[in-house]
């Protein structure tokens, strides 16, 4: 039998326990959200079996840039780690040493990226994944795509040269045997008519004009785009939980006044930008920020005034965070089965400073499962000290 010291002991352990259980690393609640959802995540071993690893860094990673693409080429792994390469994962960002996942592959040794803004300086980077895991990075290399201007080849034309008229020949006529008192006399033949016809020849045929290619195609549509202009206004802070208003305008008339009427806190922004009849605008933030977009994403643009996009985003995490503001254009390629494209025409990451607020609801969305564990063990506890304090009245 326990006496009542090691009973309110014992009380107390129990409760303990179920707080260690929710908050350690056999079974952790991870992340809950405004939801009240969370995820249980169990520990793994994370030695792979037989020995086999992840394999080395893929070699002499290479870069070659066209017009409006980025070829990169490398050389496979030096060591796969004892099991075939599934995959490489392409990596990419606009400043050294930032690359994050733009595309995965499967065993090739080459890729072409033409999701790429032409004059803009890209960096990437390369790894392999076999059957363990993804390795190491590759060596980083830089280009920048660009548009070239397509050269014009002139073909000679030849022309024949006039063929000069025939030239008449006289013909001596035979002489007869020698008569008393008859000359010889020479007689012409007939005149050809000084206006006939030199006989036909045929001209050389020119070297037939070169298909453009379909990256040239693409060129000569997007020198008929307009010179616009663009306006964006993201905050420069934002606060965790506090929802703000982000808008963007475009238009063709560079002497358009574009801040008329504009919602949001953020400062406006206007860049040059080319213009074509039907724009699509995104802006995606990933798993920092909880974006609600309120007008479409494809629009045509108004030949007269501005075309308004806007959001209303709300920061979900501290720190320093980024959105991503993407303008594409759609342009109808020529010959192609009237291909139609989505050509990027502006790529910008926008750096945002998000403060945490220090609020009740924030407090509790933050540490629910230890409010959660606090009310099990008071309501565990409770019963056995009353049935105590009972005993030791009635002693």
């Amino acid at each position: 039998m326990m006496n009542p010291y090691q009973k309110v002991g014992l009380s107390f352990l129990v409760p303990l326990l179920i707080i260690l259980f929710l908050s350690g690393n056999a079974t952790a609640f991870q992340g809950g959200n405004a939801t009240g959802t969370a995820t249980i995540t169990y520990p793994t071993d994370p030695t792979p079996a037989s020995g086999v690893i992840t394999p080395s860094a893929p070699q002499n990673l290479k870069a070659s840039t066209g017009d409006g693409y980025v070829t990169l080429d490398w050389s496979a792994p030096s060591d796969d780690g004892g099991s075939e390469i599934i995959n490489y994962n392409i990596y990419r960002d606009t400043t050294p040493g930032g690359e994050t996942l733009l595309k995965t592959v499967g065993n090739v040794l080459i890729y072409t990226d033409s999701d790429v803004t032409r004059n803009q300086k890209y960096y990437y980077q390369v790894s392999a994944v076999n059957s363990v895991g993804e390795g190491e990075k590759s060596n980083e290399v830089a280009a920048i795509p660009t548009r070239k201007t397509p050269m014009t080849t002139t073909t000679p034309t030849l022309t024949p040269s006039p063929t000069p008229p025939a030239t008449p020949m006289l013909t001596p006529t035979p002489t007869p045997p020698t008569t008393p008192h008859a000359t010889a006399t020479p007689t012409a033949l007939p005149t050809p008519e000084s206006g006939s016809e030199p006989e036909p020849t045929l001209a050389p045929t020119a070297a037939p004009t070169p298909t453009p290619s379909f990256h040239e195609l693409i060129d000569d549509e997007l020198k008929k785009l307009s010179s616009g202009r663009i306006l964006f206004n993201p905050p420069e802070e934002m606060k965790v939980g506090i929802e703000e208003r982000v808008v963007v305008r475009l238009t063709k008339d560079i002497t358009e006044n574009l801040t008329e009427g504009l919602k949001g806190p953020g400062a406006p922004q206007i860049e040059p930008i080319e213009v074509g009849t039907f724009m699509k605008v995104t802006l995606t933030g990933g798993d920092s920020f909880d974006i609600n977009a309120l007008s479409s994403e494809e629009q045509v643009v108004k030949p007269v005034g501005f075309t308004e996009w806007s959001w209303d985003v709300t920061p979900l995490k501290s720190g320093r965070q980024e959105l991503h503001l993407a303008v594409t254009v759609r342009i109808l390629i020529p010959g192609q089965d009237e291909q139609k494209i989505d050509w990027r025409v502006m790529d910008k990451r926008i750096s945002v400073e998000v403060n945490p607020p220090y609020t009740f609801k924030r407090f509790i969305e933050s540490h629910w499962q230890w409010i959660v564990a606090t009310i099990i063990s008071v309501i565990a506890v409770i019963p056995v000290i009353l049935k105590l304090s009972g005993r030791t009245r009635k002693k």
